[in-house]
């Protein structure tokens, strides 16, 4: 515990605790306390219990905290808020105060969602004044919402009142969505005599759209008026077709979309002099080629790319010619929009995650077992001993077989078992060879009515899954209302 004071009487106590886990992560939690001026007589307490972790082993950094018991002079204050850094293969960034708004749907967290962050001005029987808002920042989006709600009255009269607004701000492709709802209302008895209600939002941009409705309500009359207008150029209407091969062949020509790689095990123990060439790339036997380019997301239906529809392919895929020497070892994957590519409706772009992993490109590795070593030769190790004893005379032993155990003794302590390139050297420092690793689920397409899997293998990506599904019911419409997309993990088993 610990109190720090400054200028006038202040009071600061933390209690703070480190954990410290297998392999290496950190864990902080603590309570934090802050009175102005004093602790028996403050204007504001501000006290906050959080958690936070640094993964050494996930690559991610993340923190949580919650307030409670706090208040600034008379108003209450309750809350939460939580911070996510992954820098990880799958890299993402969330951080949020008082949650998020309510179309969006955040990415996997290590922490619940946070709750509204809270500001209760009068809670009385008679009067109650509370205001909530949020303020969150994501990878692909920012934001911000706030409601106020008021009631002045007691069972005989009473008037009520709200207002509220979330906005919400995307990044790529560009969207923005503001929701506004008012009301007021005067009641008697619990009957609503006179009333009035607010409703509208606004969308776009390209083009933009609002729509909204006002009711008046006179005891058990309703007078309303609804809206909805479109204006502004429809940029996908107007923008001319896009050529898409041409683009993705200068995309898969580009220097920069062409890496070679070592080995992640071996070592070179060599070094290699400064090529005249900085284009040329220079591809290690047991190396991989790696191509991979960021224009359009490989094996996937395109509708569009960006604001323009394609003009000569459908979708894009990688093949290799195996007279070349060179075998695919598997896709490159990178971080796509997933809106950028597919015609999606304004509920499914929130609620898709804002990047997925989606097929770039190919690695290349040499055809074939490129581990291949030269024949083996057995030898027989034999020894010949000589026994010198002065009681005895001297004496050999031809052919002399050394055991095999000593053997190994000794070779525990020889130069090539030492070295720091063995492998026994490797061992002692990471002793547990096998290791666990968690693969990502991905998605399945599976039947409605049991959850078992329609399509035999999973898919890396949420998109892949959902293209996989439109094509099955483009080939059969029967299974319109039969199938849909689950996670790996909650797809039935037959036994």
């Amino acid at each position: 515990m610990a109190k720090i004071g400054w200028g006038t009487p202040t009071l600061v106590s933390v209690s703070l605790g480190v954990i410290i886990e297998i392999p290496g992560n950190v864990v902080i939690l603590g309570r934090l306390k802050l009175a102005l001026p004093t602790e028996d007589e403050a204007l504001i307490v501000l006290q906050v219990t959080f958690i936070g972790a640094l993964e050494f082993d996930k690559r991610r950094i993340w923190f949580f905290a919650s307030l409670f018991e706090s208040r600034i002079l008379f108003i209450t204050l309750d809350g939460e808020m939580g911070l996510l850094m992954d820098y990880s293969d799958n890299p993402n960034f969330v951080l949020s105060i008082g949650g998020f708004h309510p179309r969006f749907t955040p990415p996997p967290l290590p922490f619940p969602s946070p709750n509204r962050l809270a500001l209760s001005i009068i809670d009385e029987s008679f009067a109650r004044i509370r205001i909530d808002t949020y303020f969150a920042v994501t990878t692909n989006t920012v934001q911000l919402g706030a409601h106020a709600e008021a009631y002045f009255g007691f069972s005989a009269l009473s008037v009520e009142g709200h207002f509220g607004f979330d906005a919400l701000l995307r990044f790529s492709p560009l969207y923005l969505i503001v929701e506004i709802s008012c009301g007021f209302c005067v009641k008697v008895f619990g009957l609503g005599v006179w009333g009035i209600q607010l409703r509208g939002s606004l969308e776009g941009p390209t083009p933009w759209h609002i729509s909204g409705s006002a009711t008046i309500s006179l005891l058990f009359f309703d007078i309303s008026v609804d809206i909805d207008e479109t204006f502004g150029e429809r940029r996908a209407e107007v923008l001319p077709p896009l050529p898409v091969l041409p683009a993705l062949r200068a995309e898969l020509e580009k220097h920069d979309s062409w890496r070679a790689t070592v080995p992640g095990t071996g070592r070179l123990l060599v070094s290699l002099r400064e090529l005249g060439d900085p284009d040329l790339l220079v591809l290690h036997p047991l190396g991989t080629l790696q191509v991979s380019q960021r224009f359009i997301p490989l094996a996937l239906p395109l509708d569009k790319v960006g604001n323009q529809k394609p003009s000569d392919i459908k979708k894009a895929t990688v093949s290799v010619d195996a007279a070349g020497g060179l075998a695919v070892r598997g896709p490159m994957r990178d971080r796509f929009a997933v809106a950028q590519y597919r015609n999606m409706d304004d509920a499914a772009k929130l609620s898709a995650p804002a990047f997925e992993l989606l097929e770039s490109g190919v690695e290349l590795g040499a055809a074939g077992n490129p581990w291949v070593t030269g024949p083996a030769g057995t030898r027989t190790v034999r020894y010949e001993s000589i026994i010198v004893d002065t009681a005895y005379e001297r004496f050999p032993v031809q052919y002399f077989e050394f055991w095999g155990e000593l053997f190994v003794h000794f070779a525990a302590g020889a130069s090539v078992s030492r070295s720091a390139l063995s492998r026994a050297k490797e061992l002692k420092r990471q002793p547990f060879e096998k290791k666990v690793a968690v693969k990502d689920a991905g998605f399945v397409v599976a039947h409605q009515s049991d959850n078992t899997a329609f399509a035999e293998s999973a898919f890396g990506s949420h998109a892949e899954a959902t293209a996989y599904l439109h094509e099955a019911i483009a080939a059969d419409p029967t299974l319109t209302d039969s199938i849909h997309i689950l996670p790996a993990s909650e797809v039935s088993v037959v036994a």
